[in-house]
């Protein structure tokens, strides 16, 4: 990521999250994973859904947070070979 002055401070915010979440998939770390699965489901739930984009893809948000609601050890043990950890 690069530093910008003049930046969109909720973008940058995701932008971290998501790189935050790769980095605790790779460390199978299901705290950090939650919590940010979390914090991510929440910032796209705020974007207006007039956008096209997310107007049509919002349930499939929904359905992809509810399903991984269950548990993060999907997630964890992909990035550990198949291996639960």
């Amino acid at each position: 990521m690069r530093a910008k002055s003049d930046a969109d401070f909720k973008a940058l915010r995701f932008e971290t999250d998501i790189v935050e979440l790769g980095t605790a998939l790779l460390a199978a770390n299901r705290d950090a994973v939650e919590a940010l699965r979390l914090s991510i489901v929440e910032q796209v739930s705020e974007l207006p859904l007039g956008v096209n984009l997310v107007a049509r893809r919002s349930t499939t948000f929904a359905r992809r947070a509810s399903s991984s609601s269950s548990g993060t050890s999907g997630a964890c043990s992909r990035w550990n070979g198949g291996q639960p950890s």
